[in-house]
């Protein structure tokens, strides 16, 4: 009997070590699991920060860049039509036709960044600054030689072209200040 006890006291004695085992197991592999998927959390949250970091950087860049342009544009609506040949095109439009395609260029750079949204209110933004440059440009040519200043040779329309400006610019701005908050779709 003892000899049965002892069997007995050895295969509970081993079942109890494998169950032992077996727990062990089970719990290092749930604790390998959550483990993972923490470690995914993180990849996933770390790159939509870094995402979101180009983006700011991005619009900041765009937003500079529209700064340079407007005050290019406002200073040109300062200045009198070219006096000499009403073919000529002053310098000062020249540099704001430039300024606007530098506003392209900064577009296509948050267009690359995204969401939609900001493309869209970029590139809007930047119809806007080449619109009124080339407007000017024409208020030059049209007008080459007076005496009056560019801002009233407009006929009401530089009011409009400004109100229309600064109201596409509070857009964009808001739609950049969305994204970068993290309100806008198309965050990871």
């Amino acid at each position: 009997m003892s000899i049965v006890v002892d069997q007995l006291s050895a295969v509970i004695g081993a079942g109890g070590a494998l169950l032992g085992v077996f727990l062990t197991g089970s719990f290092a592999l749930l604790k390998g699991r959550q483990d993972n998927s923490e470690k995914e959390r993180d990849r996933v949250e770390q790159r939509r920060l870094v995402q979101r970091e180009a983006r700011r950087d991005a619009y900041l860049r765009f937003l500079s860049i529209y700064h340079e342009a407007d005050k290019k544009i406002v200073a040109l609506w300062k200045t009198r039509p070219d006096a000499s040949d009403a073919q000529q095109v002053k310098p000062e439009v020249l540099e704001a036709i430039d300024a606007a395609e530098a506003v392209r260029e900064a577009a296509t750079e948050v267009a690359l960044e995204g969401p939609a949204e900001a493309r869209t209110a970029a590139y809007d933004l930047y119809r806007v600054v080449l619109r009124s440059a080339t407007n000017l440009a024409a208020l030059n040519v049209d007008h080459a030689g007076s005496e009056q200043l560019m801002f009233q040779l407009g006929d009401g329309f530089n009011n409009e072209w400004e109100l229309e400006r600064h109201t596409v610019h509070r857009s964009f701005i808001s739609v950049a200040s969305k994204v970068v908050g993290g309100e806008a779709p198309g965050l990871m």
